[in-house]
């Protein structure tokens, strides 16, 4: 079973490799502009803000908060006829994204970061293959991508599936494949077919994402 945690901070603490305190707008941009998103735990939900927001189904917030600090991630920065607002999402909920002025309802009182920056965090679920250059972008692009392979890289990317190479892209099995030096750069994939390529002495792969 997946294991649940009490808070974002807690969050962090377990899977972030710690937590980052940031406290008004400076830290915020700072840490937006170097690393990415934080999430607000100061942010007091009220309900003239519920309602401005409950015909926003894809903008899902807690009602049962209402009058209590609801966490929110912050994404980004911009500014509007009425002044500087953030781009955030409901933490957990990040389907839609909202603008928010800065230092309303203590948004910015309070924001927490995680102090990993989670390159060694695989995100998909195993079997693994792990692109021993780790030059490879094919986790970068879109739809389906293709990469060379040692003979032996190759034997490694039969041990994913508990059947041959072929069966394995007949019968499309799964596999998750990952940049040995970043395992955060991770992509869900099935095989598509493989070639071996003579004037190289590669095996050429042909993945599609999932």
């Amino acid at each position: 079973s997946e294991k649940k945690f009490s808070s974002v901070e807690d969050f962090f603490k377990s899977v972030g490799g710690g937590v980052k305190k940031l406290k008004g707008a400076n830290d915020i941009k700072k840490e937006l502009f170097l690393n990415g998103p934080v999430v607000s735990t100061s942010f007091k939900l009220d309900a003239d803000f519920l309602k401005k927001i409950q015909n926003n189904t894809q903008f899902a917030v807690l009602a049962s908060l209402v009058g209590k600090n609801h966490p929110l991630m912050i994404e980004g920065w911009g500014k509007t006829s009425r002044g500087q607002v953030w781009i955030v999402a409901p933490f957990q909920h990040n389907e839609k994204r909202t603008f928010i002025p800065m230092n309303f309802a203590k948004i910015d009182n309070c924001c927490l970061a995680p102090k990993s920056n989670f390159e060694d965090m695989t995100w998909e679920k195993g079997p693994y293959f792990d692109h021993p250059s780790g030059k490879s972008e094919a986790w970068t692009t879109i739809g389906s991508a293709k990469f060379s392979a040692a003979t032996a890289e190759l034997e490694m990317l039969g041990n994913c599936f508990n059947c041959g190479i072929f069966e394995a892209i007949n019968k499309k099995k799964k596999f998750t494949l990952r940049n040995s030096l970043k395992k955060a750069h991770s992509r869900a994939c099935v095989l598509k077919d493989i070639e071996w390529k003579g004037d190289k002495s590669k095996w050429e792969i042909f993945v599609e994402f999932i």
